[in-house]
């Protein structure tokens, strides 16, 4: 018998490993996001430098891992007990509210995350007529926080809504199709399949156009500077795959 094995554990010990630290299986891991801004503040969030919301699940349930990193796992709360959540995009949040996509429903689920003595959890789950109109295969590209309520962009539309959800401006793109978006310092750019670029602006609660442009190739990504005066946009079928830089308020490309 080999002088190391264990049978107490049915295993072989092994003298020459020591456990450091020991983390539950997240798996099956079918969606995840990194964020900088954390759902619920408590006295974590001041040692942590990230948060990861990671969706596991199979079969008919999910669940929701939230994990604060630091130098090393600093947190991890479970949400359990929810539908199945779908993967790549099942999961949006902002503030401390999760948008939910589950299989089989084709509505987007609100559910409000709050602390209760120490632990998170869903303390409120709505359907709101606001999304009822995106439909099961639109493909959601931004969901962001706002002082006033939340701006929604997917392939097909542009919304703003207030804390309460409710519907601010609704913008449709019945024609073309958002490829890709960003929003920094309260501008919003967005590109079109046709190969468009429209830059928008936020104030007092509205979405007013600036600019657009046609760069008359297909775009494959579209990034702003910090304070949103400058984008870099690039174009998947033009000479050598270029790189233009544009000025946001005007969309005239900078030479």
């Amino acid at each position: 018998m080999n002088p190391n094995f264990n049978p107490d554990t049915n295993q072989l010990d092994r003298p020459y490993l020591r456990v450091v630290e020991e983390h539950q299986s997240l798996a099956p891991i079918v969606d995840l996001q990194l964020r900088d801004k954390f759902i619920i503040k408590n006295e974590d969030s001041r040692k942590s430098q990230n948060e990861l919301l990671v969706v596991s699940g199979s079969n008919y349930t999910s669940h929701i891992n939230i994990i604060r990193k630091g130098i090393s796992i600093k947190d991890h709360i479970s949400i359990e007990d929810l539908p199945a959540i779908q993967s790549q995009g099942g999961l949006n949040c902002a503030g401390n509210q999760l948008f939910i996509r589950v299989f089989g429903m084709p509505q987007i689920i609100v559910a409000k995350v709050e602390l209760n003595p120490g632990q998170l959890s869903i303390t409120e789950v709505e359907t709101p007529g606001s999304l009822s109109d995106i439909a099961e295969h639109e493909e959601i590209h931004l969901i962001k926080e706002l002082d006033f309520g939340f701006l929604i962009v997917t392939d097909r539309r542009v919304k703003l809504l207030n804390q309460s959800l409710e519907v601010l401006k609704d913008k449709a793109f019945t024609d073309d199709m958002i490829t890709c978006c960003d929003f920094k310092n309260g501008l919003l750019l967005i590109s079109l399949l046709e190969g468009k670029l429209i830059s928008f602006r936020l104030q007092d609660n509205e979405l007013l156009e600036l600019a657009q442009s046609n760069l008359n190739h297909e775009i494959f990504g579209a990034s702003m500077t910090a304070d949103g005066e400058f984008a870099c946009v690039g174009l998947q079928d033009a000479p050598l795959y270029s790189i233009v830089i544009l000025k946001v308020d005007t969309m005239k490309i900078v030479e």
